[in-house]
């Protein structure tokens, strides 16, 4: 999926990078959505589910690097973490 892809069901994942956490807010939201935060190896790091439009996830305790975001129906996004 390409980054101006996004647009469609994504209003935020910000910011981008970070270093506490990351804010989703997702346009199209119909209800809980289980989320999976993934290293770059492939690895799930954390899950969980949105519960709301808008959710912020602690991610302080990761490591410096890329990862993924992505959501039950498929959908992902990258981020990073200083």
């Amino acid at each position: 999926m390409e980054d101006e892809d996004l647009d469609f069901w994504c209003d935020a994942l910000r910011p981008i990078p970070t270093q506490q956490d990351i804010k989703i807010t997702i346009d199209d939201f119909a209800g809980p959505i289980a989320y999976e935060l993934i290293g770059i190896s492939g690895k799930t790091l954390e899950s969980g589910v949105l519960q709301y439009q808008t959710t912020a996830i602690d991610v302080r305790n990761f490591a410096a690097g890329m990862y993924l975001l992505r959501l039950e129906d498929g959908r992902t996004m990258k981020w990073i973490k200083e």
